[in-house]
């Protein structure tokens, strides 16, 4: 058996192929929500390693406002708020190849720890990974925005598969600051 440095040539192969396997599985479904929420952003921002932390908002009752008028939408399905809950702490950065390729050729920094000394040029964005219902048609997502020591919000957004892909039903505010 040749070695290659400390790997052996089995070790190699071995290597490559499950890299392969990786590269070629597909992602997990809510991928394609975050990059919605993160393709809406409207102004330059910076993205939180770690996701939007989801556990401490009310239940299915929460008031949802609408993106299209004053009507408020119906809430997402019963049950999907307290699915996003039980997953959280889920990064799309480590789960979603997509996501990393758009942060990476739209040059989006990714803030791993915020010190005191950071002065906040661009807002941090946090994002969960989303529960979708079970007919595929509904999400609900956690974001977080952090602009100041005292300056930030945080929102669930319903989202609805539409005819152009994932478009913002409503959205409800968890906290601010």
């Amino acid at each position: 058996m040749r070695t290659l440095g400390r790997r052996s040539t089995s070790q190699a192969m071995l290597a490559a192929i499950l890299l392969a396997a990786s590269a070629a599985a597909p992602e997990p479904p809510g991928c394609a929500v975050v990059l919605a929420i993160l393709q809406q952003q409207r102004q330059p921002f910076r993205l939180g390693a770690n996701p939007e932390p989801v556990g401490s908002f009310g239940g299915g009752d929460l008031p949802w406002l609408s993106q299209v008028g004053a009507s408020g939408p119906p809430a997402p399905p019963r049950g999907l708020t307290e699915q996003l809950k039980r997953e959280d702490g889920r990064s799309p950065l480590g789960l979603c190849p997509s996501v990393k390729r758009w942060v990476a050729s739209n040059r989006v920094a990714i803030v791993r720890r915020v010190t005191p000394a950071d002065r906040y040029p661009q807002p941090i964005l946090s994002v969960s990974m989303p529960a979708i219902s079970a007919d595929g048609r509904s999400a609900v997502i956690a974001t977080g925005s952090v602009c100041g020591a005292l300056c930030g919000q945080g929102s669930l957004y319903h989202l609805r598969r539409g005819p152009k892909g994932w478009e913002v039903a409503g959205v409800t505010s968890t906290w601010i600051s």
